[in-house]
């Protein structure tokens, strides 16, 4: 398995690049992320020489990281061609998990290259003058809310000619640990999408919104504010089932898991993956086991990966995973009997109110099926 790259890649699955960028683990070489880009004609000849699966996987994974670093030095061009790379190889790797990151990230790149040059000149007139404001603004806006680099980005904005977006990007700078600030500083970006035109725009602030609710969220509906903080994550852009307040739960062998645990009391991890906002939902041995969650028609897709937690020794009675929205099927997976393989999915939510994330056991035993969601998260 490839190494983790820059900061675990952020934090996972999503629609979109900027979420890909935001959120988290795209598993890619993190010695990628320090060193140049590979040479696309070598990469080519390692593909043409390529015949097993995890020969693709390695090139499609080497591939997408350069695709990033391309793509973060705005060299579309170039970033567009190692992803394609990476997706002729990814699909012959048969990795449904690679496969869907080198598509997300191939995906947005064409919209984010005519982004770039919408800002026409910007770049070069900050490197005669490194403090104008107009220039600092636009190039940090397409930086953070529509690539999802607030690293690169937040120090443009806090120089930038705006002087609310230059207050909140000051704040955000100093990283704060304390928990009010924290809040605050989701009150205030998501007071930044509110007066932004641009609906690209307002969902990359939203996204950052999110990232500050987090450590509170984790505390559940015991935190003294947790009707305010549920209201706020509701105006974000994204949201992970495993910060949701269940509607109801039906369990199986054991408990409802949340925040990466099986439910078993074990790291869900798949792939040599740690899934930290994953959920556990061990099937039953007849039956099914489901968890709701009230959208009252909020949110466009879900996003989430399904497998069998690899901790467990033995064969896995096979296991389906089904989506339902308001009672109605959106999604079924075939059965799976395997650990260590992650499958996929984005499904529609237009106007569901209640959202059921339902495992059952096709087998006459449940023993082993530890059954997982990965990092199921609904968005805007």
């Amino acid at each position: 398995m490839a190494n983790r790259s820059a900061a675990e890649r952020r934090d996972l699955f999503p629609f979109s690049l900027v979420l890909i960028m935001t959120i988290v683990v795209p598993c890619l070489p993190a010695q990628a992320q320090s060193e140049e880009p590979p040479d696309l004609s070598e990469l080519l000849q390692q593909q043409r020489a390529a015949i097993a699966p995890q020969q693709h996987r390695e090139i499609a994974e080497t591939a997408l990281a350069a695709a990033e670093q391309s793509m973060n030095a705005n060299d579309f061009t170039q970033a567009l061609k190692f992803a394609s790379l990476a997706s002729q190889s990814a699909k012959r790797s048969g990795n449904d998990f690679v496969r869907f990151q080198v598509e997300t990230v191939r995906g947005d790149l064409p919209t984010l290259a005519r982004e770039y040059k919408k800002i026409g000149r910007v770049e070069e007139i900050l490197t005669i003058t490194p403090e104008d404001p107009e220039a600092n603004l636009e190039l940090g806006r397409f930086t953070a809310f529509l690539k999802g680099n607030w690293e690169a980005g937040l120090p443009l904005l806090a120089k930038g000619s705006d002087e609310a977006i230059r207050a909140v990007a000051a704040a955000d700078l100093r990283n704060p640990t304390d928990e009010a600030a924290q809040i605050q500083l989701a009150r205030d970006w998501l007071a930044i999408a509110e007066e932004e035109k641009s609906s690209r725009h307002a969902s990359g602030i939203g996204l950052r919104a999110s990232h500050w609710l987090r450590d509170a969220l984790r505390k559940g509906k015991d935190h003294p504010q947790w009707k305010e903080l549920n209201e706020l994550a509701t105006e974000s852009t994204l949201r992970y089932l495993t910060d949701m307040e269940e509607l109801h739960v039906k369990e199986g062998q054991f408990p409802l898991g949340k925040y990466g645990d099986t439910g078993f009391k074990r790291k869900i991890i798949l792939d040599e993956i740690e899934f930290r906002d994953g959920l556990g939902l061990h099937p039953p041995k007849s039956g099914h086991a489901s968890v709701f969650y009230q959208l009252d028609g909020q949110y466009k897709s879900l996003t989430a990966g399904v497998g069998i937690a690899e901790h467990h020794e033995g064969v896995a009675g096979p296991v389906v995973f089904t989506v339902l929205g308001d009672n109605r099927v959106l999604w079924r997976s075939g059965p799976f009997d395997k650990r260590n393989v992650i499958q996929m999915l984005q499904v529609k939510l237009n106007r569901i109110k209640i959202l059921e994330l339902r495992t059952e056991t096709t087998n006459t035993t449940c023993y082993g099926s530890h059954a997982v969601w990965l990092n199921p998260s609904v968005s805007k």
